[in-house]
């Protein structure tokens, strides 16, 4: 089982629990300078995480639909699907907060992996429609290899100190964000970031993304046309 764990002054975990890929060290919003490079500083990090690599090795789409804070918005949700339909995305990949099972469920049309976010309370439910629909659903992380040596991480983002990590460490090509709300494109040391925006808009336009892994193109899509 993978872990996080705060690290008191005795030495002894007293932080929340978080299923993360990979060995390697979380640190603090202090720690991710810079000058940090991801993994070092194991004496020093204020979170430390282990826990099994991935084995998973079967064949990756090449084009990914990107998706996150659909906040149960079946309209728009309907709309990125037809969009990523037109662009002949293979995958689907959401970074959070959909918080019903019904938002996950209108997913089933397509490939479908994704992780849980903050605003995800029914974690059975929505464990069960992703299971329903043969989706992959990961609690905090989901990581996967997109090419001999390439890895891709989706994390809903609502930990500075992790979202800063799995950036700084330099063991992803690409790693997936939600939970601003605010559209990120951009690349940190051998990372690309991408953040596809809110699907629900709320007081912005809703939008998502479409990536291409061979092309290195990420396209944003606006879903209030």
């Amino acid at each position: 089982q993978s872990f996080l764990a705060g690290v008191g002054a005795d030495g002894k975990p007293d932080g929340p629990h978080l299923h993360l890929p990979g060995n390697w060290v979380i640190l603090s919003p202090g720690d991710v300078s810079e000058r940090t490079t991801g993994c070092a500083a194991a004496e020093q990090a204020h979170f430390r995480c282990r826990v099994r690599a991935s084995t998973e090795r079967s064949a990756v789409p090449m084009r990914f639909g990107l998706i996150s804070d659909t906040h149960d918005h079946i309209v728009n949700i309907r709309k990125a699907l037809a969009l990523f339909r037109e662009r002949r995305v293979e995958m689907v990949l959401h970074a959070g907060d959909f918080c019903s099972p019904a938002a996950l469920l209108a997913f089933r049309e397509m490939p479908f992996s994704g992780v849980l976010g903050n605003n995800d309370g029914e974690v059975f439910g929505l464990m069960r429609a992703a299971s329903e629909i043969g989706g992959r659903l990961e609690r905090d992380v989901l990581e996967m290899e997109i090419a001999p040596g390439q890895r891709l991480v989706v994390y809903h983002g609502y930990s500075p100190a992790v979202r800063q990590a799995l950036v700084a460490c330099g063991s992803y090509t690409v790693a997936i964000f939600g939970h601003t709300h605010k559209v990120e494109d951009r690349q940190a040391g051998v990372t690309r970031v991408l953040n596809p925006g809110s699907a629900h808009g709320f007081v912005k336009r809703p939008t998502a993304m479409v990536f291409d892994t061979v092309a290195g193109l990420a396209e944003l899509l606006a879903l209030d046309v």
